[in-house]
């Protein structure tokens, strides 16, 4: 996982916030990697003060929509 700035706490919250309800899932690296950015970016653009209960909810949603294989073009 790439440092990033100390804004960006979406990452470290990626595999502890939310797994309890994806015990069974697998996600291969480039798809983590690509789940890792998108709860960074999310993260970035929530005004300050950003709390735990708002990054939960953004990382329950990008793990929901990967394990549907949702995807978005940007």
């Amino acid at each position: 996982m790439q440092s990033c700035p100390q804004r960006c706490i979406g990452s470290r919250f990626l595999v502890t916030a939310a797994m309890k309800d994806f015990a069974n899932a697998s996600f291969p690296p480039e798809v983590i990697s690509v789940m890792e950015d998108a709860l960074d970016a999310a993260v970035a653009s929530l005004p300050e003060p950003v709390s735990s209960t708002q990054v939960q909810f953004l990382a329950e949603a990008i793990l929901r929509a990967a394990h549907r294989g949702a995807t978005v073009l940007m």
